[in-house]
C-alpha cells in the first residue's frame, strides 16, 4: 500500500514539474536578433541566441538559425538536435554529405562532384563529372529540371501514407481538395524533420497543421503529444510547440504573470499593448534549385513588431487601424475584400506566433506567449477549449489542386481560399485594487471562412475586434438593489393602497382592492428598474471616462442582457401604469360652484349667466394637460445635444472625453450601455435646467399658470370641487371678495382697485386668510347626496349601466347640463335643476349653512 502511496505522489510531483516547466515556456526573454554574435544563431523556438562551440567544431549556417560542422569536418552523428561532428585531418575537407574527409578538387560549372563509388565506397579524392544536356547539376548528380526526388526508407512515413486520404484537405461548407502543397512538400518535410532533425522542416510542417487548422490528422499527428513542454535549449528536440495542455485554458488565461500596470492616459508609454511576433513567409521551393530537396516551404522567418493592422485584412488609415491596441479602447473592424485580391501574387500566405512584449520586475523586456484559440477548438465549456500557438490570416496555398500545373498564388488554379472571417483579441483586466491596470493573459479567438473561388461570391466580409473584460459584481448588485427597492415599494404600495381603501371608503381587502395594488406596485417597480439600470450605466459612463488607471470596464454581454431586460419591463410596466392614470382622470367628479346670485330689477328677476361657468370649465380642461416642462423644448434640445453638440461620440468605447470623432477613432463602436448613459444624462440634464428655469425665473417673474388659474377663479366668483375618489378631492375657492362678478367694466376696475387697496374681504375660504386651494377629506353624508342629485344625469346617458354618479366624468355632466347629446339626451329641466340643487347644497355646506354636515 505504501509503495502505490508513493508511486502516487511520484507521479503528481512529475506532472506538477512538467506543468512548471510549460509555463516557463511561455514567457521568454524579448530577443535581440541583430545583438547575436558571429557564433551564435537565433533560435526562433526559443527566441534566444544560441552559441554554436567551435571546441565542437561548430559554426552558424548561412541563415543563422541552426549550428552545422565547419567545412573541416564531418557529421558522424545527432547529439540530440546538435550536430556530432569529427575533425578532418590536414589536407582534406568533408565530402558534400559531410559523412566523411576527402581532398576536394574544383569542378566546372556543368559538372557534378562525387566523392564515393557507386558500390558507395569513398573516394580519397573527388571525382568531377559532366552532365548531358538534358539534365542540371543537382548536388551529387544529373537531374531533368523540374524532376528532384529524395529516397525514404521503406516503413519510415507509416503515417503518412503516399495516397490522396493523406493530401486531402477537408472544408466545413465547401467539396474537399487533394492538396498540391501537401502532395509536394508534406513527407518530405516530414522525412527531414523526424530523421535528420532539421528545424526549418519541422517549422514547415508545424505550418502544415496550421494552415489545416489543427485538425488530428495529416501534419498535426507529429505535434499532438507534444502539448506540456515547449524544449527550453536547442537540444531537447526540433519540434516547435504548437499545442498548450488539454485542459490547460483556465489555468492558462487566469495566470497573472504580467506586472504591467497599464495606464488608459493617452500620454502614457503604457497606454499600448505592444505585441511581437515570429512571421512565418509561406512558398513552394524552386524546383529548378540545385539544391531544392534541402529548401524548406519557410521561405522566410523575421521578428517583427506586430501593429493593429497587422491583424486584419481590412483596409484603412493606418493611424485608426493601430489605434486597436491602444489600452482601455474597445474596436472593430468590419471590411468587404474582393476575391481576386486574395488570389493575387502579391498576397502571401504567413503564419504568425504572437507575443506581448513588457518590463518584468527589473525593468528587463520580456515576451510572453499570447495564446490561440480557433472556432474548431471553441467549446461551451472553458475546460475544453485546446489553445495552440500559430495563426494565419489567409491562406491560398493549401487551396490549389493537385491537378494543377503551377503552385503560385494569383496562377487561377487555386480553388479555395481560407480566411480569417473573424478575429477577437480578448484583454481580460484584473479586478482587484491591488491589482489595478494589470491584465491577464490576452487571448486571440479566430472565427475562419472559406470561399470558392470558381464558383462562389466575389466579395468577402471579415472583421476585427479587440474586447476587453472584467469580472466585477456589477449584476449582483443590480440584483440586489432591485430586491431592496422592490421590497420598499411594495411596502409603500400597501400603504398607498390602504389609504385609497380609506379615501374610496373600503374597509375590506376584496378583489378590487388587490388589482389596485397590483397596478400601484406597476408603476413603482417600474422606477425601480429604469432608475436601477439608469443609475448603473450612469455609474459606468463618468467611472469609464474619468478613471486613469482601468478600475472599471465597461458591461459584459450578461450585464447588458440583464439591463435590456429590465429596461423592457420597466416599459411594460409603465404601459400599464399610463392606463390607469388615464383611466383615473376620465373617472374624475368635477362641479363648478357658482356663487353668483340673481340681481333683482324693476320688472322681474336677472338670471345669473352661465357663461363664467364655462369659461372657468374651458380653463380648466386646459390647465390639465399643462405640463412643469415643455416637451416639445424637451426633445428638440436634447436631440440637439446628442446629435448636432456631438454627445453621441461621449458614447464611443474608449477611456476619453469628446465630442468629435479624431481620425484615428473612426473603428472605435459605441457601448449600448454608455448609450443609455449618456442619454439619461442629457434628457435629466435638459430638464433639470428646464425645471429651475421655470421655477426661478419664469413662474415667478413671467407666469404662473395655476395662481393664474386661482385668481380666474376669484374674479369669475367660481370655485371648484373636484373629488378624485370616493370620499377624498381637491377645493379652489373662487368666491368673489366682492360678492359678485358678473358686472360691467367699471364696476369690476373700481373692485380690483379697491382689493388692491385693502379696502374688501380676502379671498380665502376661512375669514381672514388668502388660503384658496384645498386638500378635502368628504363626508360620507355629502357624497351620498352628491350621488342622489346626479343619479338622473347618469341614468339618462348610461340607461343599462348600474354604475354610480360617479362613474360619470365632468366633460359629460357639462354636456348633459348643455342639454347636449341628441334627441335622447336628458331632459334640459332635469338638468337645471339637478344642478342648482348641487350648487346650493355645496353653496351651503362650504358656507357651514348645514346643521347636520359641517367641516373644520
Amino acid at each position: 500500500m505504501y509503495l502505490i502511496w508513493l508511486l502516487w505522489v511520484t507521479s503528481i510531483l512529475q506532472y506538477r514539474i512538467l506543468l512548471v516547466e510549460a509555463y516557463i515556456g511561455e514567457s521568454l526573454d524579448d530577443p535581440a536578433f541583430l545583438a547575436c554574435s558571429n557564433q551564435e544563431i537565433f533560435s526562433f523556438h526559443h527566441m534566444k541566441c544560441v552559441l554554436c562551440d567551435t571546441k565542437l567544431n561548430l559554426v552558424p549556417s548561412d541563415t543563422k538559425d541552426a549550428c552545422v560542422c565547419d567545412k573541416d569536418s564531418v557529421h558522424t552523428g545527432w547529439n540530440k538536435t546538435v550536430p556530432r561532428c569529427f575533425k578532418c585531418v590536414s589536407g582534406t575537407v568533408a565530402n558534400s554529405d559531410n559523412t566523411g574527409c576527402i581532398r576536394k578538387l574544383e569542378c566546372g560549372p556543368n559538372q557534378i562532384e562525387l566523392d564515393r563509388s557507386p558500390e558507395g565506397l569513398l573516394f580519397t579524392e573527388s571525382l568531377c563529372i559532366s552532365c548531358p544536356n538534358s539534365s542540371i547539376p543537382a548536388l551529387t548528380r544529373c537531374v531533368r529540371p523540374g524532376l528532384n526526388l529524395t529516397y525514404i526508407t521503406s516503413g519510415l512515413l507509416d503515417q503518412w501514407p503516399d495516397v490522396s486520404d493523406t493530401y486531402r484537405v477537408n472544408y466545413e461548407t465547401l467539396p474537399p481538395v487533394t492538396s498540391r502543397l501537401l502532395e509536394t512538400q508534406l513527407r518530405r518535410s516530414l522525412y527531414y524533420c523526424v530523421t535528420l532533425k532539421r528545424y526549418s522542416h519541422c517549422d514547415s510542417v508545424a505550418n502544415l497543421c496550421v494552415l489545416m487548422l489543427y485538425k488530428d490528422s495529416g501534419p498535426c499527428i507529429l505535434f499532438r503529444n507534444h502539448h506540456h513542454i515547449p524544449w527550453s535549449s536547442p537540444s531537447e528536440g526540433a519540434l516547435p510547440w504548437l499545442y498548450y495542455g488539454e485542459g490547460d485554458a483556465i489555468t492558462v488565461l487566469t495566470r497573472k504573470k504580467i506586472p504591467t500596470r497599464y495606464s488608459v492616459k493617452r500620454t502614457s508609454e503604457l497606454n499600448w499593448l505592444n505585441l511581437t511576433g515570429i512571421k512565418y513567409s509561406l512558398s513552394y521551393p524552386s524546383e529548378s534549385a540545385p539544391d531544392s530537396q534541402e529548401q524548406s516551404l519557410v521561405s522566410t522567418i523575421q521578428l517583427v513588431n506586430i501593429t493593429g493592422s497587422d491583424l486584419q485584412l481590412c483596409y484603412g488609415d493606418k493611424s485608426a487601424l493601430n489605434n486597436a491596441l491602444r489600452f482601455g479602447t474597445f474596436y472593430r473592424r468590419q471590411c468587404k475584400l474582393y476575391v481576386k485580391d486574395l488570389q493575387s501574387t502579391t498576397t502571401t500566405t504567413d503564419v504568425f506566433e504572437l507575443f506581448l512584449s513588457f518590463p518584468d520586475e527589473n525593468n528587463k523586456p520580456t515576451l510572453y506567449t499570447i495564446p490561440v484559440l480557433i472556432n474548431t477548438n471553441l467549446k461551451t465549456d472553458m475546460s475544453s477549449w485546446q489553445l495552440v500557438r500559430r495563426f494565419f490570416l489567409i491562406d491560398n496555398l493549401l487551396g490549389i489542386p493537385s491537378t494543377t500545373s503551377s503552385t503560385k498564388p494569383g496562377s487561377g488554379e487555386v480553388n479555395v481560399i481560407r480566411y480569417v472571417k473573424s478575429a477577437v483579441l480578448r484583454i481580460n483586466v484584473q479586478k482587484s485594487l491591488e491589482e489595478e491596470g494589470k491584465i491577464f493573459v490576452p487571448l486571440l479567438v479566430l472565427y475562419y471562412g472559406e470561399v470558392d473561388t470558381v464558383s462562389g461570391p466575389e466579395t468577402i466580409e471579415t472583421s476585427f475586434s479587440v474586447e476587453y473584460y472584467m469580472h466585477t459584481d456589477m449584476e449582483h448588485f443590480i440584483d440586489v438593489a432591485c430586491i431592496l427597492l422592490s421590497c420598499l415599494v411594495i411596502v409603500w404600495s400597501g400603504i398607498q393602497t390602504w389609504s385609497r381603501s380609506r379615501r374610496n371608503d373600503s374597509a375590506t381587502i376584496d378583489l378590487f382592492t388587490l388589482a389596485e395594488m397590483a397596478l400601484i406596485l406597476s408603476g413603482h417597480l417600474a422606477n425601480v428598474l429604469y432608475t436601477v439600470a439608469a443609475g448603473v450605466t450612469l455609474y459606468m459612463f463618468l467611472v469609464y471616462k474619468c478613471q486613469d488607471v482601468m478600475y472599471r470596464l465597461l458591461g459584459t454581454p450578461s450585464l447588458r442582457s440583464t439591463l435590456y431586460m429590465n429596461v423592457f419591463i420597466a416599459f411594460l410596466l409603465k404601459s400599464v401604469e399610463i392606463v390607469r392614470l388615464v383611466y383615473k382622470q376620465i373617472s374624475v367628479d368635477i362641479f363648478f360652484i357658482d356663487w353668483e346670485r340673481p340681481r333683482p330689477s324693476n320688472t322681474t328677476q336677472q338670471p345669473v349667466s352661465i357663461w363664467r361657468t364655462y369659461f372657468i370649465a374651458n380653463e380648466w380642461n386646459e390647465i390639465q394637460s399643462k405640463r412643469k416642462t415643455s416637451t416639445l423644448i424637451q426633445i428638440l434640445t436634447t436631440l440637439y445635444l446628442i446629435k448636432i453638440a456631438g454627445f453621441e461620440h461621449l458614447a464611443l468605447a474608449q477611456p476619453e472625453l469628446n465630442t468629435r470623432v479624431a481620425d484615428d477613432m473612426v473603428y472605435i463602436p459605441e457601448d449600448p450601455l454608455l448609450k443609455l448613459g449618456v442619454s439619461v444624462c442629457t434628457y435629466v440634464l435638459v430638464y433639470l435646467t428646464q425645471w429651475l428655469l421655470l421655477i426661478g425665473v419664469y413662474e415667478n417673474f413671467i407666469k404662473n399658470g395655476i395662481h393664474q388659474f386661482v385668481d380666474l377663479c376669484s374674479v369669475a366668483n367660481v370655485s371648484v370641487f373636484i373629488l378624485t375618489m370616493e370620499n377624498y378631492g381637491f377645493y379652489i375657492h373662487g368666491r368673489s371678495a366682492h360678492g359678485f362678478a358678473d358686472t360691467d367694466m367699471e364696476s369690476m376696475a373700481t373692485q380690483m382697485l379697491r382689493e388692491e387697496e385693502d379696502l374688501v374681504g380676502h379671498r380665502g375660504l376661512l375669514p381672514g386668510t388668502e388660503q384658496q386651494t384645498f386638500e378635502m377629506s368628504v363626508p360620507r353624508q355629502l357624497r351620498s347626496y352628491y350621488k342622489r342629485v346626479m343619479a338622473p344625469l347618469s341614468m339618462s346617458q348610461h340607461p343599462n349601466s348600474q354604475a354610480g354618479a360617479g362613474s360619470m366624468t365632468a366633460a359629460l355632466k357639462m354636456k348633459s347640463l348643455m342639454g347636449g347629446g341628441g334627441g335622447g339626451g336628458v331632459d334640459i329641466n332635469r338638468s337645471v335643476q339637478a344642478y342648482n340643487n348641487m350648487n346650493r347644497f355645496l353653496a351651503a355646506f362650504l358656507e357651514h349653512a348645514l346643521k347636520d354636515l359641517d367641516y373644520h
